[in-house]
């Protein structure tokens, strides 16, 4: 199996979240058999992520170096495919593909458009932990979205009910 990995699993990955655990789990992704992907545009974002919060070397080598484990599809300008991809899952998400109509329009950022190309045009899984990719699950690529589980907070209890006595009944002091 293919897969393309979606930046907020490759942000799981670096934080070694029990999310991303899972992930690798069930997709076997360290068997050899499989692959692991992730678009230039990914590369990207995760680094311009690094440079807004100010990581240091410290955080910013081992984030360069698990970059380097990975295939990297690259944005060209004559990758025909590519592109087509780009314009098809572009007209898809905003309804205006006439052989293939979702219903609806759905606002894709232009970096989810290049993650979901690089899905098609590789033949691959796109993995990926948000809902940006759903209306494309099954109709242009296979998606399969991990939800978090949300932290347990604990359900505030409501204060016991207290009479409130008039001025003038008040206990004396």
């Amino acid at each position: 199996m293919r897969y393309v990995l979606d930046t907020c699993v490759l942000m799981a990955n670096i934080r070694g979240t029990n999310i991303y655990e899972t992930i690798e789990q069930e997709n076997d992704l360290l068997n050899n058999e499989n692959q692991s992907i992730i678009s230039v545009v990914t590369k990207g974002e995760i680094l311009a992520l690094g440079s807004k919060n100010a990581w240091g070397a410290r955080k910013m080598e081992p984030l360069r170096a698990l970059l380097r484990t990975y295939p990297i599809i690259n944005i060209e300008h004559d990758d025909e495919d590519l592109i087509n991809a780009y314009l098809r899952i572009d007209a898809f998400s905003q309804n205006r593909l006439p052989e293939l109509r979702l219903g609806r329009s759905v606002t894709m950022g232009k970096n989810d458009l290049w993650i979901a190309a690089t899905a098609f045009v590789t033949g691959s899984t796109l993995l990926t932990l948000d809902g940006d990719f759903d209306h494309l699950d099954g109709v242009i690529i296979p998606v399969k979205k991990y939800v978090v589980a949300p932290v347990n907070v604990p359900i505030l209890q409501p204060a016991p009910i207290v009479e409130v006595l008039p001025q003038n009944e008040l206990p004396n002091q």
